[in-house]
């Protein structure tokens, strides 16, 4: 994700977890959890801000804009690198 203007929340996420010299387009949500706590509106921002594993095994960070609007960071690859397996679920009618 980039951003070079920070929006009305105030955060920009230009290069926050991401290292475009790579070329693997690999993003890191520890490394952005980490750069959004050290900027200066995170005072005003009063949820917290911690990387979560999804039900895909896949590490995620959800940010919320100050009008709901849910965002989320997730990076590529399972926390173990194996596929995640297919539901269970049954097919939809």
């Amino acid at each position: 994700m980039t951003r070079t203007q920070p929006g009305r929340s105030g955060f920009a996420i230009t290069g926050a977890g991401f290292d475009p010299a790579s070329r693997s387009g690999r993003f890191e949500v520890a490394a952005s959890a980490a750069a959004l706590e050290a900027k200066p509106y995170r005072k005003q921002y009063t949820l917290p801000i911690e990387a979560k594993v999804g039900v895909n095994r896949k590490r995620q960070l959800n940010l919320f804009n100050p009008d709901g609007t849910l965002i989320e960071l997730i990076e590529w690859n399972t926390i173990d690198g194996k596929p995640t397996p297919s539901s269970q679920a049954p097919p939809p009618r």
